[in-house]
């Protein structure tokens, strides 16, 4: 079997056009990241009785409260497997996977996002990861979370 032969063809474009096209490229100077924490500007998380506040290691977390039930943990293991939140979190992920497994590709974000605002705008719940003891300072985390944020938790 032979392949069929590639038949050249000269395009007319328009003198206009034609300049267009081999004008070089010019695309926005990509803006400087901003610079890693270190650990003389990170700041420690403080307990106090029985509130839990911790201040951002990063400017992508928040400060939180302590764990509710109605929040979903980060992770793997007893914890995550355990939660109430989780536990609820997972059983909304099985409701929708019907819907989601049958929708076309930008419906499934669609479907994502709705079950993130579940969580947190009906259920008034958080996506938490637990605070590393390197991120507060050296100190003991001990029970202490972090909000991950929306957009990360989709």
């Amino acid at each position: 079997m032979t392949s069929p032969r590639k038949k050249k063809v000269k395009l007319e474009v328009p003198e206009a056009a034609a300049e267009v096209l081999q004008a070089p490229a010019v695309y926005p100077k990509p803006s400087p990241r901003p610079p890693a924490m270190s650990p003389a500007n990170r700041s420690v998380s403080v307990s106090l009785s029985d509130a839990v506040i911790v201040v951002a290691a990063s400017q992508s977390d928040a400060i939180v409260r302590p764990l509710g039930p109605n929040d979903v943990i980060f992770g793997r293991g007893g914890a995550s497997n355990n939660h109430v939140g989780n536990r609820r979190y997972r059983a909304l992920v099985s409701e929708r996977q019907p819907e989601y497994v049958n929708a076309r590709k930008r419906d499934k974000a669609e479907i994502a996002r709705a079950i993130v605002r579940t969580v947190t705008q009906v259920w008034g719940g958080l996506f938490v990861r637990k605070l590393e003891s390197s991120e507060a300072g050296g100190h003991g985390a001990g029970n202490q979370w972090v909000d991950v944020g929306e957009n990360r938790a989709r």
